[in-house]
């Protein structure tokens, strides 16, 4: 409730009263259960930490080639922004209202997911599956916006299905990662050829 409460409204504009009477509850029996609006926010986070990261280490851990694993990943992060948009929503915008404590261990805690991202993209990249040309760390942040950004747009019932979010939004990121034969370097025109002979 807390987290469609900060979706809509934004937290700074959602008061403790508003999420006591979303709950049919008294204003201080909330605070019997929560230390306040920070604690619901932090909550809130540690719910979108949860449900990426727990499957995120299986997936890494799993069989398969590296392209085959960051697939897999891409598709879990997916599915979870679109079960959990109003916890993505809050998560990426809401973030500094945190207590600096909680704001800090989420930072880490996306630093190291980045980086564990950019392993995978490093070990396809060795593996042949995706294009070594690419920056490693653009690819996982490219992947990871692309995942994240499900949940600003996706709508039940509305054209796609999650299994066709999935296939499709994949699609178009792996279309740019595949390796590909250096183009021919094309011969020069006419026009310059002249200009090269005047130079």
């Amino acid at each position: 409730m807390a987290a469609r409460l900060f979706d809509e409204r934004g937290f700074a504009r959602t008061r403790a009263e508003d999420i006591a009477a979303a709950l049919n509850i008294a204003k201080p029996t909330l605070y019997t259960r929560t230390a306040g609006k920070s604690a619901l926010l932090e909550a809130v986070i540690d719910r979108v930490i949860s449900a990426l990261g727990e499957q995120a280490q299986a997936v890494l851990d799993a069989d398969g080639t590296p392209g085959q694993r960051l697939e897999a990943l891409f598709s879990h992060h997916v599915r979870q922004a679109i079960q959990y948009r109003s916890y993505f929503n809050v998560f990426f915008r809401d973030d500094r209202e945190l207590p600096p404590r909680a704001r800090a261990r989420f930072r880490r805690w996306a630093r190291d997911y980045t980086s564990r991202l950019t392993g995978l993209v490093e070990h396809a990249m060795a593996a042949g599956e995706v294009d070594p040309a690419l920056d490693a760390e653009m690819v996982a942040i490219s992947f990871l916006a692309t995942a994240n950004w499900v949940c600003r747009w996706y709508v039940d019932g509305k054209r796609l299905s999650p299994d066709e979010v999935v296939a499709e939004t994949w699609r178009v990121l792996a279309s740019g990662l595949s390796p590909r034969a250096a183009a021919p370097r094309s011969s020069p025109t006419n026009g310059e050829q002249t200009r090269r002979s005047k130079a």
